[in-house]
């Protein structure tokens, strides 16, 4: 758990030294726990999630999805452990799972959710998911089926994700790589949301806007 903790407390440390030393004016965090981390400090933030960019992924046409299923990141001896044994449960209903856990980004990355029909997330930290990971594969119209976390964030349980507790993870797969129109109602709602609604222009503009409106009031007041 020390070693887990170390890159969110690091973090939270360097960000109170910058507000202590009046370099912040405003901090905007991704997250809620992220906020509340820092309000034990004394130091205020707003929660501004990460929106989508075209970036993070996109649909290319007349791809074959011939993937099942896809797991994408780093390997930790937990994420090991669950691995194995999904993989072996897939292999039972004679489902694949490939893993990728370094050196896919850019267009590489994009064909690779594109011919994905399903993207796994185990979480990294139980309190938040990784929220660009689920963009990239929305983006990509491919269906995030995901470990259950504290926080869900802008996610709806079933109607932008599948969201199960581990133990379950398995039989979530494969019940959704043979639910073919189920599984393209979810991703189509799913994109649509991104693309539409979560966009990071948008959410940065509604998150801004009041903070300039009380700088330019600050200036008109002198």
């Amino acid at each position: 758990m020390r070693k887990l903790l170390s890159y969110p407390l690091k973090q939270v440390r360097d960000v109170v030294q910058l507000w202590r030393d009046g370099l912040l004016d405003h901090i905007l965090v991704s997250v809620p726990p992220r906020k509340v981390l820092l309000a034990q400090h004394g130091i205020p933030s707003q929660v501004v999630p990460v929106g989508y960019l075209p970036e993070f992924g996109s649909i290319i046409p007349g791809i074959d999805r011939d993937v099942d299923v896809l797991f994408l990141g780093q390997i930790s001896e937990r994420r090991r452990d669950l691995l194995h044994a999904i993989r072996s449960h897939l292999r039972r209903h004679k489902r694949t799972i490939h893993v990728v856990d370094r050196d896919c980004y850019g267009e590489e990355r994009n064909r690779l959710l594109n011919r994905s029909k399903i993207i796994l997330n185990l979480q990294k930290f139980p309190w938040e998911f990784p929220v660009i990971r689920l963009l990239m594969a929305m983006g990509c119209k491919t269906l995030v089926v995901s470990e259950r976390a504290s926080d869900p964030g802008p996610f709806l349980e079933g109607r932008h994700a599948i969201v199960r507790d581990a133990s379950e993870l398995g039989e979530a797969l494969v019940t959704y790589l043979e639910r073919d129109e189920e599984r393209s109602r979810i991703v189509d709602e799913a994109h649509r949301f991104v693309t539409e609604s979560f966009t990071l222009a948008s959410l940065l503009s509604n998150a801004l806007a009041p903070i300039a409106y009380a700088s330019a009031a600050e200036v008109r007041n002198g």
